[in-house]
């Protein structure tokens, strides 16, 4: 197999992370709107969140902060993706795990967003 360039690296991990945050976005977002968790089930956008984050792990394994980061915005996605789909979640609880979904859906929506900008960027060059 080829070795790949810096450059090369670069990309393949910032498209990894934008596709990450994404995903993070949609999960979240599902949890929002009875629409779009019916267009793709909450359990498949979790199992795809799942797989872009066991890929992108290894990539961001040199720095420590940025590894962390991603693995405490996983593990909150998915506590909330598990809240939500248990049938005996409250009333009140759910409006609670609606909230923090909407909160944390801006933040990954912007990550996202900033990180597909720089990709493009960078192809461009």
């Amino acid at each position: 197999m080829e070795k790949m360039s810096k450059d090369q690296v670069f990309m393949e991990v910032a498209s990894g992370m934008a596709s990450f945050y994404a995903i993070m976005g949609h999960n979240l977002r599902a949890m929002m709107e009875d629409a779009v968790s019916i267009q793709m089930p909450p359990g498949e956008v979790s199992e795809q969140f799942r797989q872009i984050h066991d890929a992108l792990m290894p990539q961001v394994s040199s720095n420590p902060v940025v590894r962390s980061k991603i693995k405490d915005d996983y593990d909150m996605t998915m506590k909330l993706a598990g809240e939500f789909s248990n049938p005996r979640l409250n009333e009140s609880r759910l409006e609670e795990v609606r909230e923090e979904a909407l909160r944390l859906h801006f933040y990954a929506r912007e990550r996202s967003a900033s990180l597909s900008d720089l990709v493009a960027v960078f192809r461009s060059l």
